[in-house]
């Protein structure tokens, strides 16, 4: 009896240890997401952001069509309806060059960094244009 006893406590404990690092290893996905696009360089950068600003600094130029949401943040999804415009071309040549699968875009005053794919916003630039 102290034997089924001691093991059933002792799968117990195994059990909730791994969810205890399933746990850590899912809260963490996140992070390290974050983490693997600032590595592959896909942020938009101090050094790209004074060159966004310094473009636009002085120049009349309209507001890119729709707005982001309230509340919207980094990680979330663009939604369908907001396509947005590409920046200029002699800025983008300016800018650091991206991987295939991610673009820049204007919406609104601001401008969003995503992936292609899935649309997934992996940095923002809000208020970018005057």
């Amino acid at each position: 009896m102290k034997r089924k006893t001691f093991a059933i406590v002792l799968v117990l404990i195994s059990v909730s240890g791994l969810s205890a690092c399933a746990t850590a290893v899912f809260s963490s996905h996140r992070l390290s997401f974050e983490e693997a696009e600032m590595a592959r360089g896909v942020v938009i950068s101090e050094r790209d952001r004074n060159l966004i600003a310094e473009w636009y600094r002085g120049k009349a130029f309209g507001r890119g069509p729709g707005a982001l949401p309230e509340g919207f943040v980094k990680l979330d999804l663009l939604p369908s309806n907001l396509e947005g415009i590409g920046l200029p071309r002699a800025l983008e040549r300016k800018l650091t060059p991206l991987p295939h699968d991610y673009v820049r875009r204007i919406i609104g005053r601001d401008i969003v960094l995503m992936r292609r794919t899935d649309r997934a916003v992996v940095d923002l630039y809000r208020d970018a244009l005057p």
